[in-house]
């Protein structure tokens, strides 16, 4: 009987329509790039049917590449995702690209994320796409999120192969955990799972996994073990269930809105993992410096998330400069009367309003790619800042961030000067729901 029920939710579960941001991986750059030290990367991704940040720029175009310098951060490292590979050519080496992993690149980034449901379209992935094989991440989202709103099968050994031929970190195939029936949106706006769906979700994760730890033939990729969970209660029995199958390092998904559920999944994970760490899909403007600063408790933290591409290309939304989420509609909405771009990017050097202005699919590019260069800096702000808890906490004061957001940096101070028991006590952190924290573009 639990067989066919089991059967019957998890039909119900891939009806379910959803959009997810793979790890934000836009992992490219070059030369004079933004320098992103080992130890904590950004994974910048986009949305599916969008070519990463990128339409190409014949060589006759006064747009040319520059170089800027990759000076991101030590200990944490933003890994922009992306999809819609299948719709590029790859192999245009005469033509300038907004793809920041080339060497034609406005500007290069030095990591990259996709999600396995579409790049094992191509066998021969990273070497078609031109993806650079050394001094260089690319990671790969196991799809899972992607086949559930494709109403998709995939299977772990297929992903495991794929990935082995091609990335150099790969995340385990999961079934998130999301409550049956409901449209499957995004972290923020799904329905939590039920103790059903959610016991689903633990047994068929694991199922997976195991097939793929016994599958492994690669010692060269990495493999993170995916734990879902917003309070400490579903983390604990998540981890529980999957803890004896060994992988080189965890990922976590937490409630995008509620910095508490950020913290607390921080917080937990550096109790069974000090070695490597990826976050998924927290990159607004109030939840990663929660994340930014959890860097201390891991020798490599990644994290990642697909607004700058989703902002740019599908709405042409340009951040302001140095401010993440809020800017300027460009395109149909446009209204102002601006006369120059209040921007010294690489693209905004190059870019003029009119350009972004005008039509087709290349001013969404720029603009995506303009809102990369800003997550970038901000993330480098934070990670040098980081360093100092004293004047970490001041800036986020001067920047007039919400005293809930400082909390929970001083929740995780305190699990580093006490541990985590202590911590979860003091802040009250049994206390875990949805918060209405205003966010831009997570």
């Amino acid at each position: 009987m639990y067989e066919i029920e089991e059967v019957r939710l998890f039909t119900r579960m891939l009806r379910g329509i959803m959009e997810r941001k793979a790890i934000f991986t836009p992992v490219t750059m070059h030369e004079s790039q933004i320098e992103m030290k080992k130890d904590l990367k950004f994974v910048p991704s986009l949305p599916e049917n969008l070519s990463s940040a990128g339409w190409s720029l014949k060589s006759g175009n006064r747009f040319t590449p520059v170089r800027v310098l990759n000076n991101i951060n030590p200990k944490s490292v933003f890994t922009p995702t992306i999809h819609g590979f299948e719709s590029r050519s790859g192999k245009n080496k005469k033509e300038f690209t907004l793809d920041w992993w080339t060497e034609s690149a406005i500007f290069r980034y030095n990591v990259l994320m996709v999600s396995a449901f579409y790049g094992m379209k191509e066998w021969n992935f990273r070497d078609y796409y031109n993806i650079p094989k050394e001094n260089f991440l690319f990671i790969a989202d196991s799809g899972g999120y992607q086949a559930l709103s494709q109403n998709a099968r995939i299977e772990p050994t297929e992903v495991l192969i794929w990935m082995e031929h091609n990335v150099d970190c790969g995340l385990t195939l999961d079934l998130p955990p999301t409550k049956s029936g409901e449209p499957i949106l995004g972290f923020s706006e799904t329905p939590r799972a039920s103790q059903i769906d959610f016991d689903l979700s633990i047994k068929v994760s694991k199922r997976n996994y195991e097939i793929m730890e016994s599958n492994r033939k690669s010692d060269k990729l990495q493999l993170l073990k995916v734990i879902h969970g917003y309070t400490l209660k579903e983390l604990t029995k998540f981890h529980s269930a999957i803890k004896d199958i060994h992988f080189d390092g965890h990922a976590f998904g937490a409630n995008q809105n509620d910095p508490k559920s950020i913290a607390l999944v921080l917080g937990f994970a550096q109790t069974i993992e000090k070695e490597r760490v990826h976050m998924f899909l927290v990159t607004g403007r109030y939840t990663a410096p929660i994340v930014i600063f959890g860097k201390r408790f891991f020798k490599f933290l990644t994290f990642d998330s697909s607004a700058s591409s989703i902002t740019g290309a599908r709405y042409r939304k340009y951040f302001y400069p140095n401010i993440i989420g809020r800017g300027i509609e460009f395109g149909k909405s446009y209204t102002s009367t601006l006369k120059a771009l209040p921007c010294v990017c690489p693209v905004c050097q190059l870019a003029t309003v009119e350009d972004l202005n005008a039509e087709g699919s290349l001013p969404g590019g720029l603009i995506a790619l303009h809102n990369l260069y800003q997550y970038l800096s901000y993330f480098h702000t934070l990670d040098k800042l980081a360093d100092s808890p004293d004047k970490y906490i001041d800036f986020l004061k001067v920047q007039n961030f919400p005293e809930e957001i400082i909390k929970m940096i001083e929740y995780l101070i305190c699990i580093e000067e006490t541990d985590f028991e202590t911590a979860n006590k003091k802040f009250n952190m049994s206390d875990i729901g949805r918060k209405n924290i205003e966010e831009a573009f997570m």
